[in-house]
């Protein structure tokens, strides 16, 4: 079930409860596990001065980020060396071109992405 859930991101669902309140935006940069904070602070730490959000072009940029870290001899050194400074680095540019043009388009394509998913 967790698998299914996961999948087709419906565990993200809960997640606009959170941007109802007001602690999170449509978009923005995605949250990072607690254990990766400090490699935030260090790589891109003005990423941590806006609020996160449900998605961003990062997310766009690494759906199949599972099925890049499936396999690797060591998964979380992969993700600290390669796959999250690419992320941290389009979430910069994203934070630099921020317009409300640029949320619509991101929230059309993630929509696209989980309409797609769900196909599979």
């Amino acid at each position: 079930m967790g698998r299914f859930l996961r999948r087709h991101r419906l565990d993200e669902w809960p997640q606009l409860w959170n941007v109802l309140r007001g602690d999170m935006a449509l978009v923005g940069p995605r949250p990072e596990h607690p254990r990766f904070r400090a490699d935030v602070e260090r790589l891109a730490p003005e990423i941590l001065s806006v609020r996160p959000g449900l998605t961003d072009p990062a997310t766009l940029a690494h759906l199949d980020e599972e099925a890049a870290l499936a396999g690797r001899e060591d998964p979380e050194r992969h993700y600290r060396e390669v796959i999250l400074p690419a992320k941290l680095e389009t979430a910069r540019r994203a934070l630099a071109e921020d317009s409300l043009a640029r949320d619509v388009r991101v929230v059309a394509a993630t929509a696209l992405a989980l309409l797609g998913g769900a196909r599979r």
